[in-house]
């Protein structure tokens, strides 16, 4: 008899994922880079002194605040919102945002009764 091994697969960790410890906690390359940028587009909103652009800017922090402490766990920010997108898309494309009931049903009745 042979003997079954399990095999053990490792998910390779990408730059981005890569762990920084920061002092008192650790966060990903990817998660500073979310906060970096959105710092830096949000400082430039709110410096002009606008009122709209300061409030865009308040929005694009926030947002940035959210996407870099995401859980690590759970599935990417990015992946959630590239799904979204294409189920919004799709469901437009296909013209299947208003629903039909028994239009299918009454195809298959035409095409017997042709028969």
């Amino acid at each position: 008899m042979r003997k079954m091994e399990e095999v053990i697969v490792l998910d390779e960790i990408g730059i981005l994922d890569e762990k920084l410890n920061l002092g008192g906690f650790s966060a990903s390359l990817r998660s500073l880079g979310y906060l970096m940028f959105g710092g830096l587009f949000s400082y430039a909103l709110i410096k002009t002194g606008v009122a709209p652009e300061q409030a865009l800017g308040v929005i694009i922090l926030l947002a940035a605040a959210v996407v870099g402490f995401y859980p690590s766990g759970a599935a990417r920010v990015e992946s959630t919102i590239i799904a979204m997108l294409h189920y919004y898309l799709y469901r437009r494309r296909a013209g299947t945002t208003s629903k039909k009931k028994g239009a299918p049903e009454s195809k298959r009745k035409h095409a017997a009764g042709a028969a």
